[in-house]
């Protein structure tokens, strides 16, 4: 049942905006025909309020009904190929001994420096990324490749920061209103502000909100992922002001 597999979305704590587009994209094309299509389409616009390409990609087919399977292999083709064009631009941006930052786990940042370091040798410091923790897989598997890493904590990594600094996230989101990223990245950005360190954020299109959209609330989190037996606040993204990064795109 379609309800089964737009909740394992909406469940989904670990993967990215990357991964659970795809996800989102089986299920629209597997009912592009139904009679319930509408519903289904408006239950996965909702499920990830903080994922703007699952927002897009609905919004797209929506408009697009009776052309809805092409219209969604299109979007997919088109993220891509600017995928590939975006991990290019990136790559470019690193430079031999470069001491770069990263956080949480975008796939986008983690093919960029892999792309890099078949000619280049460069540091990449990962944030831990509580309070699940992605910046120690991104460094586990940034290791495998030979690329020169550690894991610092997240409330490090201020003191972390010098002018030759980059760093490099991905983005859940664009618009107007800043960068929806994980949780910490705006104190990152804010501390890159200070140490006068360079601050990029990698996006393809279907990463940027329509002009006028409202970043939607998002949901708290289980307390039992940070604390047992007491109240707490556990939010997964955070919203970095579009001044203290540079949008990279195609």
């Amino acid at each position: 049942m379609w309800q089964n597999s737009v909740d394992e979305i909406a469940k989904d704590n670990i993967h990215g905006a990357s991964y659970l587009l795809q996800k989102a994209a089986a299920i629209l094309i597997e009912h592009c025909d139904s009679q319930e299509f509408e519903t289904i389409a408006t239950s996965l616009m909702n499920i990830q309020p903080m994922m703007a390409p699952i927002y897009n990609l609905v919004a797209k087919a929506l408009q697009n009904k009776t052309a809805c399977k092409e219209v969604i292999e299109e979007f997919l083709l088109k993220e891509s190929e600017e995928r590939k064009a975006l991990i290019q631009k990136g790559a470019a941006l690193i430079m031999d001994g470069d001491s770069l930052l990263t956080h949480s786990f975008s796939s986008i940042v983690f093919d960029i420096f892999t792309l890099a370091a078949q000619e280049k040798r460069f540091q990449v410091i990962c944030s831990e990324s509580r309070p699940k923790l992605e910046g120690v897989e991104m460094a586990k598997r940034l290791s495998k490749f030979g690329i020169e890493v550690c894991i610092a904590i997240d409330a490090a990594i201020p003191s972390l920061l010098t002018k030759k600094s980059k760093i490099f996230f991905g983005a859940d989101g664009i618009g107007e209103f800043g960068l929806v990223h994980k949780i910490g990245s705006y104190p990152i950005a804010l501390a890159a502000k200070v140490a006068d360190s360079q601050c990029f954020a990698f996006a393809t299109s279907s990463r940027i909100w329509p002009e006028g959209f409202k970043c939607p609330k998002q949901p708290k989190k289980h307390c039992e992922e940070i604390a047992s037996d007491i109240s707490c606040i556990n939010y997964y993204f955070d919203i970095t002001p579009p001044n203290l990064f540079t949008l990279i795109s195609p």
